[in-house]
């Protein structure tokens, strides 16, 4: 008797993964670019949103965990980057160049496995202090933003592995 309980219990037990792994991998979000909604899965590990016109990003852009590539350069983006990219722990290139970005969010310190960044061609004029927590990072593109050279000669101090392209 207590076999066959046993027996049906892992029967739902693995049935239960097995309806919540579909959930998990159906899972998306909806980005509006250029009034063409793209719906982007949960477990995508490269999303190229490049030239689409976008003014922001939704919220929603950090449960996008599984993310390696993130490419949002070409837009018209304004401001900073949204927070919630501090979720993409997993992030390991992030170009968001050739933007209106005044900002870069402080939670990008979270992103410590980032090794090419670039927010060249941007409206930037500061750094936050989080940036240097990216130790793994090869190669950091702020070129044509009015940054000072103070600030570049800090964040070359900080992480003198990074080539720092200004």
């Amino acid at each position: 008797m207590h076999k066959t309980i046993f027996k049906i219990f892992l029967i739902l037990v693995v049935l239960t993964l097995i309806v919540l792994g579909v959930y998990y991998t159906t899972k998306s979000i909806k980005i509006d670019t250029n009034n063409l909604p793209v719906n982007v899965n949960y477990t995508t590990t490269e999303l190229n949103l490049q030239n689409k016109e976008l003014t922001s990003l939704p919220a929603e852009i950090g449960n996008l965990t599984q993310l390696v590539k993130f490419d949002v350069s070409h837009n018209n983006l304004t401001g900073a980057l949204p927070a919630e990219i501090g979720r993409l722990t997993k992030l390991e290139i992030l170009d968001a160049s050739h933007n209106k970005l005044t900002g870069i969010p402080a939670e990008i310190g979270r992103l410590t496995h980032l090794q090419t960044v670039d927010f060249s061609n941007n409206g930037i004029t500061d750094l936050p202090n989080e940036i240097y927590n990216l130790k793994q990072l090869k190669i950091l593109n702020l070129s044509n933003n009015p940054i000072s050279q103070e600030k570049i000669d800090l964040l070359q101090q900080k992480l003198p592995s990074t080539e720092i392209i200004f």
